[in-house]
């Protein structure tokens, strides 16, 4: 076995197991590979020996400079095989002990990294432990950039590495495209054919299709992003929503009735009705809704319908009954039960109060059916990766159960639930061919503008004397924090009002980690409503703001009445991040907003909606390029889950997650975008959506 470190900071395993031959013969590793592995050779060779941390630096810096690192395990007990070039650092003296022999400097394993004598491991597990203790030294050195590269190595057998190494090394996965393409990520056209090979971009003229048993695509005059990423979305939410009622685009409550009406005549008596997606500011009466028509409308079945933002919800008679929600009910400072007149409740809920209405729990099965849904609509939508925000431990489990039925395609990265406390302090970790990831936390600051839940410094405009809902105090979220920070884990917090994002500044400011919160990369989602003041904070820190285009074109025909004049220009600023240098990852907040990039990209580009809207936009001072929008959902969203090395951009070496669409997104009308068809979603050289013929 091989493990193999590039100055990209990739790690590779080679593999061989018992029958099973390496992918790479040792004369054509020699060859391709010389010039780079003697660069860290040479490096250690020149370090003082006997100084570990002066040959630990050499090491480090030559890999950065375009050096291999390879690390060469045979299942001789005591030592590396004859072929290895490079030194791994010890933590402490007796774990792995530098020597020298035949004039060059090798590594000797102690029985550390073996079992007992006459039951030698397997090399493909020694190495696995080797890659192990590498992650621990290297982040004790405190470089976790290249600690984060050996995590996924976790094989427990042959079995497993094998495996590992076929789905890295299979022959099959090359793809090459011929014909006009433009890549974008960097400023510069791709020349030659676009090619793939092992998942990752090669040289045009690499890839032989005759040879390689690639698959090759003639796309003229077609149009190359890197992968499309959507940084904030909810896949379990999709697949719900998929199968739920849906009320997107209802225009009054009445139809929002009739809508759950005729699911419910689908349905046994007594099951529960659900659904998710009305908006009260879509309708001609913009006041919230009572539940005394729907709940004569369906006596017999519990209704629960969300709101479009999934901060609040309207419940009917039954299922206000089966929740405990009475006149007499209270909830805490997170949560709002609305009442009328009278002191009744409404039937509607904002945020924590909606914890009372207790859904049956979905079981394994309709989790896996709901993922799938969402995967599916991903993929034709053209996205290759998604931040999957607030995952639980069921429904983490059921998707890694996909990826190893091989049915999980999509690239995930995870956003856990808060409550998963096991979870957060296992920290980072991640499949062995990096397709999940889980590395973050997703946390909730206030509610949602729609519903007056977003948390603001001054009262809503629209109703003074409210100033919207906490749903955690500063100390709490710093808890979390610095929970987080001391499992190296991202925290990504939900905060819309300008108080809410204060605070939460606040509490990130407060963590107490050597060199700062910056290297941890902690996110505020949705970052919508910023007093003039904490524009700057977000650079000072190094906190990302992750925002999603769409929020703007659905709220701004009401946000005006919510914020006022002055407060309203303080919102939506993605373009007020930008100017301070700060990354912005953009998503949609899938099924909030729908899964289409492409409705991103117009709204970052227009501040329109696609229904309309002012001519210039509703906000023209935010307008984007572009280049700058389509960065947002792909080198700014890959910085956000530290994956800007391998995604984002199409370069050589990257992992090849690529989207074409039929035009040019860079030169079409504006209103193209919107009609813009997604011709391939490719993801590691593979095809996982193929949209020509649809």
């Amino acid at each position: 076995d091989k493990l193999l470190i590039e100055g990209r900071g990739g790690v590779h395993h080679i593999w061989a197991c018992d029958n099973y031959k390496t992918t790479l013969n040792a004369m054509e590793f020699k060859r391709v590979y010389k010039r780079r592995t003697d660069l860290v050779k040479d490096a250690i060779n020149a370090a003082p020996y006997g100084d570990r941390d002066a040959m630990v630096a050499a090491v480090l810096q030559a890999i950065r400079q375009g050096g291999l690192f390879v690390v060469d395990v045979d299942i001789v007990p005591t030592q590396i095989g004859e072929a290895a070039h490079v030194i791994l650092p010890a933590a402490t003296a007796g774990e792995m002990n530098l020597t020298s022999m035949n004039g060059e400097r090798r590594m000797r394993l102690t029985e550390r990294y073996m079992d007992p004598p006459g039951r030698a491991m397997p090399d493909c597990l020694i190495a696995a432990r080797i890659a192990n203790h590498m992650e621990r030294v290297l982040r004790e050195m405190g470089d976790g950039a290249y600690a984060d590269q050996f995590k996924g190595f976790d094989w427990q057998t042959e079995e497993d590495a094998f495996m590992d190494g076929y789905h890295r090394n299979a022959s099959g996965g090359e793809h090459v495209t011929y014909g006009r393409l433009r890549a974008m990520g960097t400023t510069d056209l791709w020349r030659g054919n676009l090619e793939a090979r092992h998942g990752r971009f090669e040289h045009s003229g690499s890839v032989h299709p005759a040879h390689h048993g690639a698959a090759a695509f003639d796309l003229p005059g077609a149009f190359v992003v890197p992968g499309l990423i959507d940084a904030h979305g909810h896949l379990l939410g999709l697949g719900g929503m998929l199968n739920e009622v849906d009320l997107v685009g209802t225009t009054s409550y009445q139809e929002v009735i009739a809508r759950a009406v005729a699911k419910a005549s689908t349905m046994p008596k007594g099951s529960w009705v659900i659904g998710r997606g009305w908006d009260q500011n879509d309708w001609s009466n913009t006041a919230m809704p009572r539940h005394q028509e729907l709940s004569a409308a369906i006596p017999d079945h519990p209704v629960w319908l969300t709101r479009i933002d999934g901060h609040a919800g309207l419940a009917n008679q039954k299922a206000l009954e089966l929740g405990g929600v009475r006149k007499d009910s209270s909830v805490g400072e997170g949560g709002e039960i609305l009442r009328d007149e009278a002191g009744e409740p409404t039937g509607v809920l904002v945020d924590d109060a909606m914890a009372a209405i207790k859904l049956p729990a979905l079981s394994p099965e309709q989790i896996r059916q709901r993922l799938l849904a969402a995967q599916r609509e991903c993929l034709r939508h053209g996205l290759t990766c998604v931040h999957d925000a607030g995952v639980d431990r069921t429904t983490l489990d059921v998707m890694v159960a996909l990826h190893k039925e091989g049915k999980w395609l999509l690239r995930t990265y995870v956003l856990l639930d808060p409550n998963e406390r096991e979870l957060i302090a296992r920290g980072p970790w991640q499949t062995p061919d990096a397709r999940i990831v889980v590395r973050a936390v997703k946390l909730y600051a206030d509610g949602a503008l729609g519903s007056r839940g977003a948390s603001l410094l001054e009262p809503y405009a629209d109703l003074p004397g409210k100033r919207g809902l906490v749903s955690l105090p500063k100390g709490m979220l710093l808890e979390v924090a610095q929970r987080c920070a001391d499992n190296g884990m991202q925290l990504c917090t939900h905060a819309i009002g300008d108080a809410a994002n204060q605070t939460v500044l606040d509490a990130y400011a407060a963590v107490k980690i050597d060199g700062g919160i910056a290297p941890l990369r902690f996110r505020i989602e949705h970052a919508q409503v910023i007093a003039e003041d904490d524009f700057a904070r977000f650079a000072r820190l190094g906190v990302l703001p992750s925002m999603q285009p769409t929020h703007l074109t659905s709220d701004m025909p009401w946000a005006a009445e919510r914020l006022g004049p002055e407060r309203v220009l303080r919102a939506y600023a993605w373009r007020r991040f930008h100017g301070l240098g700060v990354a912005v990852p953009f998503g949609s907040d899938f099924p909030v907003e729908s899964v289409d990039p492409r409705k991103g990209l117009f709204a970052a580009v227009t501040t329109r909606g696609e229904r309309g809207g002012p001519a210039a936009g509703y906000r023209p001072d935010q307008k984007l390029s572009r280049e700058q929008a389509i960065r947002g959902f792909t080198r700014h969203a890959a910085h956000a889950m530290f994956a800007e090395r391998d995604l984002g951009t199409i370069e050589l070496g990257n992992i090849a997650d690529f989207t074409v669409f039929d035009r040019d997104l860079c030169t079409c009308a504006e209103d193209e975008l919107l009609q813009a068809k997604v011709l391939l979603t490719v993801i590691g050289g593979q095809v996982a959506y193929d949209g020509r013929d649809r």
